[in-house]
Parts: structure tokens; sequence; C-alpha cells
């Protein structure tokens, strides 16, 4: 159409070139009307018969319901610095800029494409966060909306026609996104059972706010042409607006809408949002190959695409394990909250199908809300979930993880279990596990003494240096060195020839050096002495001398 109107101009026929295009819009409406008058409506099968009188008294309801009245406030200025310039823009290109046709409806067009290409967007924002987060961002965007056409002037047309095509991508985007969420924050803010009516007085405010301002916005410019130029006084007008739509955001605060997120934790995650985890997302959603859904699980956990959750959270359930898997150790990646809902759940809900990573994930997480479906996999039949569950209450560093470790850590039956108790009760620095540590250094199994030693050296048990050297030199195994360390750890000077015969009789220069380091503890230098040992060389023999 602007080509048709830059034709017709061009040959003197401005009035004609009008005719045309409003004749052809003409036909499109009555073929548009056509066409509604063939759809069919639903039958309403319980429908609400009113008199006037009474359903115009109904509308004071939404009015007195003083959690709808912060709704009502913010759509009044929303709608107000949406529409305050009314066809002012259009107004100032034509009469100031003196802009072709053909390149207004370029604008147009790069409007409309910003809004389809966004608009799907904007609603998957909508349905995790909410619609009132979303409208406070796109409150933000739509205020920056007027900005390109401060940079526009008289006769810079090719500047001109660069900014107002590009930039009306952008207004598109935020406007596609505008329209849905304000549409959408009316039916969350509506009390269920009546509906209609909240809606109706909803749009209703918006119709005569969005008569009214536009006139004021006219009677702003008509005064402002007489003490400026009319560029500049466009350009006046059209930064009030951004004023305007900028202070929408404040009356949004006082919104409650059920199920969104409050706002400074949404504009938290949405700091994450980026192009490469959307694009995960949309290839894990279509995807129907196992190593593809794979691939995008870990494309949208490496970028941290929080909004991916849920998504990868339905992965959860996937037919095939590798699946399950990756679903898991992305969620561990994400830590959010709704990523430990996911996790537990799968734990509670759907036993047969947890794998090891699932629960490493909740301990990678460390959420205290893990613990109780974490403690009943200490009792799982499958022995490496048990471990990953010992293990994974250990990282959740809270004192109700202790006794169901100390628990697990005294069954004669598991051994494995019991060294990954004794691992995790090491990191928990429980002191309430002394018991079950002392009896684990006079195992006979190498590796319960090993993890029964770190656990002495690193939360400190000199209560148990008589049991370390009751038993040290006993078994002649691989785990003396670490023993001898621990003695170093809690025992005194008295001990040192007793750590020192048996790093003499260690095979290896890592149990040999660790005995040394338990020694070198003892007399206080033991930092010293693991950096002499990590040189090599003429290093070495510099630092000794």
């Amino acid at each position: 159409m602007g080509l048709v109107l830059d034709a017709f101009e061009r040959s003197g026929n401005e009035a004609l070139g009008y005719s045309v295009v409003f004749g052809v819009g003409w036909v499109c409406a009555v073929a548009s009307f056509t066409m509604f008058l063939f759809m069919r409506d639903l039958t309403r099968e319980r429908p609400i018969r009113m008199p006037l009188k009474r359903a115009i008294v109904s509308f004071v309801g939404p009015l007195k319901d003083h959690g709808f009245r912060p709704v009502l406030g913010f759509l009044a200025v929303f709608v107000i610095g949406q529409v305050f310039p009314g066809n002012l823009f259009s107004a100032f290109a034509l009469e100031s800029l003196k802009m072709p046709f053909t390149v207004i409806q370029f604008a147009a067009a790069t409007h409309a494409l910003g809004s389809i290409a966004l608009t799907p967007f904007w609603g998957y924002l909508a349905d995790r966060y909410g619609n009132r987060p979303v409208l406070a961002l796109l409150s933000i965007g739509l205020a920056f909306s007027p900005l390109m056409w401060l940079f526009c002037f008289p006769g810079r047309d090719v500047a001109n026609a660069a900014i107002l095509i590009s930039g009306h991508v952008f207004s598109g985007a935020v406007w596609g996104g505008v329209a849905l969420c304000q549409l959408n924050l009316l039916f969350a803010t509506a009390k269920t059972e009546d509906r209609a009516t909240y809606i109706g007085v909803g749009l209703a405010l918006q119709a005569i706010v969005g008569g009214l301002a536009p006139l004021a916005g006219a009677a702003t410019m008509e005064f402002l042409r007489g003490v400026l130029a009319a560029p500049d006084a466009y350009k006046v007008v059209f930064s009030v607006t951004m004023g305007l739509r900028f202070t929408s955001v404040f009356f949004l605060l006082p919104v409650r809408e059920a199920g969104s997120l409050r706002l400074r934790e949404a504009f938290r995650q949405l700091k994450q949002v980026n192009p490469a985890g959307f694009r995960a997302v949309k290839r894990l959603a279509r995807s129907t190959d196992p190593s593809r859904r794979g691939d995008a699980i870990r494309s949208a956990a490496k970028s941290r695409f929080t909004l991916a959750v849920d998504e990868i959270a339905k992965s959860l359930h996937d037919p095939s394990p590798s699946v399950r898997r990756e679903a898991a150790l992305a969620l561990a990646t994400m830590g959010t909250e709704r990523a430990v809902v996911e996790l537990v759940h799968q734990l509670t809900e759907h036993q047969d199908l947890v794998e090891e990573e699932t629960i490493e994930a909740l301990g990678q997480i460390g959420d205290p809300r893990a613990l109780e479906s974490l403690v009943l996999h200490l009792q799982n039949p499958r022995s490496n979930l048990r471990r990953a569950a010992a293990k994974a209450l250990g990282k959740l560093g809270c004192k109700e993880a202790e006794q169901p470790l100390i628990s697990a850590a005294s069954d004669p039956n598991d051994a494995d279990l019991r060294r990954s108790s004794l691992q995790a009760l090491r990191v928990l620095g429980s002191t309430a596990a002394i018991d079950v540590v002392a009896e684990a250094l006079r195992d006979p199994y190498p590796s319960l003494r090993i993890a029964a030693a770190e656990a002495v050296a690193e939360i400190g048990f000199r209560e148990l240096a008589s049991v370390l050297r009751e038993t040290l030199g006993r078994h002649g195994d691989e785990a003396e060195s670490e023993m001898a360390y621990a003695l170093g750890a809690v025992g005194d000077e008295g001990d040192i020839p007793r750590i020192l015969g048996i790093a003499a009789q260690c095979r290896s220069v890592i149990t040999r050096r660790r005995c040394l380091l338990g020694v070198a503890r003892i007399v206080g230098v033991e930092s010293t002495a693991y950096r002499l040992f990590m040189t090599e060389g003429f290093e070495r023999d510099a630092a000794l001398l």
C-alpha cells in the first residue's frame, strides 16, 4: 500500500490514491465480516440472564474489591502511557520528516515481524514466571520504544529510515508481549465466580482512558506548537509518553497475581535467558531421538537456562535411562527450587526409575528438603544407590542427616554403605559419629579404616588417639599410612617413632609421604613439608638447603 500511495503522489493524484487504499480496506472488511457470520459459537450450558439494571449495579463489585483495585490502577496508567501520543508518530513522520509512505509501511511491517517473532517467547515467560513480572519488563521496554523517534531529524531520510525500520522490530516485539500479558493479567486477577464482570470492568476502564488520553496528548501538542517548532513539539510529547510508560511500572508493584514470581527473583532468573538456551529447549521439546535429547539437555544446562527446568524435568520420566541421567545432571547444574522439587518427586514416586545421577544431583544442590527422600534410599535394594544416597546426605550440610548416616555406618552387613556413610559424616563434621568412627578403626576392611582415619584427622577426634595407637601396624595393609597421618593429627610427639616405623615399611612413595606429613603435622610444619613434596629436582634441593 505504501508503494501505491507513493506512486499516486508522484503523479499528482494523492487523493485518488487514498481512495483506492480505503476502497481495498473496505473490501477486506466486508470479506472479514462475511466470514465472521459463518462462525458458530459454543452453546452455553447454563446461561445467566440478568436484568439490565442489576447488570449495571454488578459492575460496582470489582471496584470494591481491594485486591482488584491495584490492577485497575495499573491498567489505567499503563493504557494512558500507551495511547497518549495517539497518531502523532505518523503525523511526525509525514509532516516533519516528510517520509515516503513506502518507508512508513516498511516500518509497520518490521513492527509486525517483531511482534510475530517474540509473542510466543513472551507467552513462554508468562507461563513460567507469571504475567506480572513479564509486564514489568515489557513496561520498561515500552517506555524506551519512542526513543528512536528522538533521533530522527528532517532532511536525514536515509538515517531516519534505517532508525525507524530497525527500531520497529524492537517496538513490535514489546507490543506483542504487552497485548498478550495485559489481557492475561486481567484474567488471572479476576475472581473466578464473577470473571465476566471483572473483565468487563477492566476493559471498560481501558476503553474510557484509551479515548481520553489521546485527546490530552493532542491538546498538549497543540499547546506546544504555540511555543516550539513542530519537530521539537512532537519530541516533547514523545518524551512525556516515555515518562508515563515508565511510571506505570511503579503502579504494577502493588498488584498481586497468584502463582507469579516476585519481581526481583524473576528478573534474577531472566538475566540468564539467552538464545542458545532457548534453542536448546526448542530442540528438546521437538526431538524424538534419545541422543539428540541428551545433547539438547546438555546445551540447556551449559547455558544455565533456568527457563528450561520444566522441560528438563519432564525428561526425568523419559523411557531412555541415558536421557534420565542427563536430565538429573542438568537439574543439578540449574540448582533452582523447581529442580529440587522435581528431583525429590522422582526419588519418592518413581523409585524404580531412579538413577545414581538423580541422587547425586540432590547432593550437589544441597537443599535440606531432599533429606527425607535421600534417607529413604539408604535402604534401596541397589547398592550403588545406597552409597550415592549416603554421599548426598553428607553434602546437604544439615544436622538432621547425622543420625541416619550413623545408623548406616553401623550396618555390619554392608561395608560399602558403611564407608560412604563415614565419608559423609566426615564432610558433615559430625562429632556425634565418634563411636562409629572408633569401631571402624578396628575393622578388618582397609577401606573402612581409611574412611575412619580421614574422619579422625578432619574432625579432630583426639579421644581416638589411643585407638589409633592400639590398631596402627596391626594389619600391615594400604590403610596404615592414612591411620599414621590421623595419629599425627590427634597425637603428640611421643607418637613420632611409631609413625616413622610405619613410613619405613611403606613400599609406595605416596603412602610414605603421607606418613611423613603426619610427623610434620605434629611438629607444626605440615604446609612446608607438603610444599617440599610438590617440588622436583633442583627446586627441592634448593628448598632443602
